[in-house]
This record gives structure tokens, C-alpha cells and sequence, in this order.
């Protein structure tokens, strides 16, 4: 396999995780979460960085979910409390947390690589690098194997709770009189999120780790009203415009994660023009 495939397999894996909770997260208004989680990131890849100089090392990934679930947990704490709105709660604890990494990093890490394109951008090319090796033999990026595996956790729980999440996405309160569980499923799902989002961000990057989640059911929205179409077209839009992107950064020589994010939003608004045009169509022959 050509280096080039195995980082095209990386970026599809990544939107292709990313896109399953990414849709129920933005049906339920609660899309932003992600740019929170993305941004509240940076004080456990600090204090990893600290513990053990080591940028590979797993307890980078483990502190950083760490600070991920911290923002899921305290913005759904204080959003079910109604002391504040759930928007104004990740503006008060993402920018917090990423305070905290700052004055980290400005303290005992001076030293420390953590530029904005390593933050923000981010380089998918640089972490196909990294494989998985058992013996004399390579399987591709390592990091394309955790976001397999979460991608089939993100599957199998998607499926066996569908009821509860659709439940909880539309009528949470109708739910909780029907014996369903909204509340746990939430809660699980926020949990994936947190863990998929932290592993895309290290593959890609902030910037595309958000488009990621959101765009393919943003796009997907505006093509069809049916769940189950949705999901499907947004697993489809995943795969189709990381893997367009991708290619299209290959051979222009541009950087592939900011190539992909435009990509995302070109097919967005192509979707949103058609979307438009076709609800003008509508109300013209009524």
C-alpha cells in the first residue's frame, strides 16, 4: 500500500468516526459541543507532555479525553441545572480549560512544539507516519486502527440505541414517560464524542476534526427530512468529500487538512444552494 492511500484511509476513517455521533449531536442543537471539546484539549496533551516526554505516548490521549469529557460533563451539568444556557456554558469552560493549557505550557513548558498548525490544522501526512507494528511487519498508521475501532463502537452503539437517541433528540421528556433511557444515551454518547473527537484531533487537527463531525450531517439535512436516509447519506458525504479533499490537496501540493475542511464547505453550500432552489421550485407550482 502507497503511503498516499494509507493517509487517504486515515482521513476517511477519521470523518467516517467523527460523522456518526457528529449527526445526533447536531439534530439535538448540540453541534458546538464539538468545537468546545476540540479546543479543551490542549491541558491534558500538556500535562502528559510533562509526565512523560513523550509525544507517542498513550497517556497523551488519555489526559486529553480527559479534559474532553470535562467539558461534556460540566456544559451537560449546567445546562440541566438552568442556570445557564447550553451555549453559554461551552463558552465559559472551553476557553477555561484552554486558558489553563496556555499558562501551562508558559510555565513549565517553554519548550514545547505547539504551534498554531499543530493546534489548528494539523497534518494527517505527519501521522501516517507513526504505523502499527507487530514483529518485521507494518499494518498502516496506528492511528488508523483506533479510529476503526471506534468507528465500530460508534456503530454498534448508534444501532442498538436508536430508539433512545432519536427519543432523546426530539421529545426527551416524551421519552422519559415511554420507559426510555434519553438521559443514559446521551450520556454515552457524549462520552464516544469526547473520545472520538480527541482521536480525530490527533489525526487532523482541530479545524478538521469539527468540520468533520458536523459537516456531513449538516449537508446530509438539507437533502433529505428521513433519519435513517440522513445517517446514511451523511456516512456517504463522509467518505466522499475526506476522500475528494484528500486527493485534490495530493495533487495541488496543499495542506491536506485544510483542503478537506474547504472541501466540506464548498459541498455544503452546493447543498444548501440546491436546498434553496428546490424550496423555491415548491412554492412556485403551489
Amino acid at each position: 500500500m502507497s503511503f498516499a492511500v494509507s493517509v487517504s484511509i486515515l482521513t476517511c476513517l477519521a470523518a467516517l468516526a467523527c460523522a456518526v455521533p457528529g449527526v445526533y449531536l447536531t439534530l439535538s442543537n448540540r453541534a458546538m459541543l464539538i468545537d468546545a471539546i476540540s479546543h479543551s484539549l490542549l491541558p491534558g496533551i500538556v500535562i502528559g507532555y510533562l509526565l512523560t516526554h513523550d509525544f507517542s505516548s498513550p497517556l497523551l490521549f488519555m489526559l486529553a479525553t480527559l479534559s474532553a469529557l470535562i467539558v461534556t460533563i460540566a456544559n451537560t451539568a449546567l445546562a440541566r441545572s438552568g442556570l445557564l444556557a447550553e451555549g453559554a456554558s461551552q463558552g465559559m469552560i472551553a476557553p477555561a480549560l484552554l486558558a489553563v493549557g496556555v499558562i501551562l505550557v508558559t510555565a513549565f513548558a517553554r519548550n514545547l512544539h505547539l504551534d498554531g498548525h499543530t493546534i489548528l490544522v494539523g497534518d494527517p501526512n505527519l501521522v501516517a507516519f507513526e504505523e502499527l507494528c507487530l514483529g518485521d511487519s507494518c499494518f498502516g498508521p496506528r492511528q488508523s486502527w483506533v479510529l476503526a475501532g471506534l468507528l465500530l463502537i460508534n456503530l454498534i452503539f448508534a444501532w442498538f440505541a436508536r430508539r433512545h437517541l432519536m427519543a432523546a433528540v426530539f421529545d426527551y421528556n416524551f421519552a422519559l414517560t415511554r420507559s426510555l433511557r434519553p438521559g443514559l444515551a446521551l450520556s454515552v454518547l457524549m462520552l464516544l464524542t469526547a473520545i472520538t473527537v480527541t482521536a480525530a484531533f490527533a489525526a487532523t487537527g482541530s479545524i478538521l476534526a469539527i468540520t468533520m463531525a458536523v459537516a456531513p450531517a449538516a449537508i446530509a439535512r438539507l437533502l433529505t427530512h428521513t433519519i435513517k436516509l440522513l445517517v446514511l447519506y451523511a456516512l456517504g458525504i463522509a467518505v466522499v468529500i475526506a476522500q475528494s479533499g484528500f486527493w485534490i490537496a495530493y495533487y495541488l501540493n496543499l495542506p491536506t487538512s485544510a483542503a478537506i475542511a474547504f472541501t466540506y464547505g464548498i459541498a455544503f453550500f452546493a447543498a444548501l444552494g440546491w436546498h434553496l432552489r428546490k424550496a423555491h421550485s415548491s412554492r412556485a407550482r403551489s
